[in-house]
């Protein structure tokens, strides 16, 4: 069973507890026992219907790739080895087959050549492959040493390997927005000033007026992660080995984009949220000790008075670390309340996530929606098999020309201290 189907089945036994609950007061009020327990149950309701609006949002996100596809086929795209072109680049010699005719069909459509190696954007987005060979699942140990054993070469389990624990990354699933396919600079419009409304006599002259505009400019700036594999791992040809490879890249990319969307601190990176000016975003929150229900609810009130409030777009949510998320659970309401301000999954009736990517437990409160990713075309792998030559390991870089922008500052509310107080 999917995890949306499951959430959905999961929603429609509260709403039906919800019910039961309402038709057995039909004739009269709510006992304070049956309030409550009301209340708890539309809380988990929206707190469920959070979640499977952002499966949805999720699902759809994971289909949709980080630039303009070649084209390349199912088979093709299985076809397709990283490893090989690695391997290749590594030992000095030329592309060929598909890696070679794929690299030089995005150089084409980017007018630029590569550094080493141009990677369609739809193999390092393949996340999983659908059939495996049985046979290519092989056993970590053989026989006993001494009847054969040291004749046989071990391999390695990444079907099995225990992942890096990496921080969560949350704009993409609260509904930032990808441009993808760049190949030149991008300027959004927007209105930073509205005419004038002038009442006067019947035969006064109304004084002339007009909007402002300006603009947001999406701009290539440089990201990359380099990673240290061993030749050992990288001489291997497993599916497994492949798919680890591929995934440990992209996670480590998508992480740190969503880090600046967050938290950028401008220069060489995008410009985050939290890092806006106080002018461009709306009134900010102070808590100055333990968080209270008003503070909390204060972020709403701040950017609904900056009008931002009920902008298109995706849902407003609030994003704080794991220990907010903490402390928040076990602050009442009100004094003598059985309900806390982070409830199950939202806050004030928003959704809230947490994830360490949010430095000294301060809150966001926004629409994500108008953090918007610009994703130039090309990336582009770079092997060096020198550097680290003498550790038995080769040196792997992967670039991309990214910029991340924040449509409307006013829509994002924060906090000036910590949560967790």
């Amino acid at each position: 069973m999917s995890r949306i189907k499951s959430l959905k089945e999961h929603r429609g036994a509260k709403i039906a507890e919800l019910e039961t609950l309402r038709t057995g007061a039909a004739n009269r009020a709510f006992t304070a026992e049956e309030r409550a327990k009301f209340d708890a149950i539309e809380n988990e309701v929206k707190g469920i219907s959070a979640d499977i609006e952002r499966e949805e949002r999720a699902t759809g996100l994971a289909t949709t790739q980080v630039s303009v596809d070649l084209g390349l086929s199912k088979k093709e795209r299985r076809q397709y080895s990283l490893l090989k072109a690695v391997r290749s680049l590594a030992s000095g010699k030329p592309l060929d087959g598909l890696e070679a005719e794929a690299s030089a069909a995005e150089a084409q459509r980017v007018g630029r050549d590569p550094s080493g190696v141009f990677v369609p954007a739809e193999v390092l987005a393949t996340r999983a492959i659908d059939q495996r060979d049985p046979m290519e699942t092989r056993a970590n140990a053989a026989n006993a040493a001494s009847d054969g054993g040291y004749l046989v070469a071990q391999t390695i389990d990444t079907s099995n390997l225990v992942p890096y624990l990496r921080n969560q990354a949350v704009t993409l699933s609260l509904g930032a927005r990808v441009i993808s396919g760049l190949t030149g600079d991008v300027t959004i419009p927007r209105v930073t000033g509205a005419s004038s409304v002038y009442w006067v006599s019947e035969t006064g002259t109304i004084t002339g007026s007009s909007a402002t505009l300006g603009q947001i400019q999406i701009k290539p700036k440089r990201v990359g992660v380099t990673v240290n594999y061993s030749k050992q791992l990288v001489a291997q040809s497993s599916l497994d080995v492949e798919s680890f490879v591929r995934d440990d890249i992209m996670a480590s990319l998508a992480v740190d984009l969503d880090r600046v969307a967050l938290n950028g601190a401008c220069a060489t990176e995008p410009l985050g949220i939290l890092n806006l000016a106080s002018g461009d975003r709306a009134t900010s929150v102070t808590f100055g000790a333990t968080a209270t229900w008003a503070k909390a609810i204060a972020f709403e009130s701040n950017v609904g008075t900056a009008n931002a409030l009920g902008l298109a777009g995706s849902q407003y949510a609030y994003v704080s670390t794991p220990a907010t998320r903490g402390a928040w659970k076990g602050i009442a309401k009100a004094s003598n309340y059985p309900q806390f301000i982070w409830d199950g999954n939202t806050v004030n009736g928003y959704n809230a996530v947490a994830t360490n990517q949010i430095p000294s437990d301060k809150v966001i409160f926004g629409q994500f929606s108008q953090v918007i990713f610009g994703v130039f075309a090309g990336i582009d792998v770079t092997v060096d098999p020198l550097s680290l030559a003498t550790s038995g390991q080769i040196k792997l870089t992967v670039q991309q020309f990214i910029d991340c922008v924040i449509r409307q500052g006013k829509a994002f509310s924060i906090s000036t201290d910590s949560g967790n107080q």
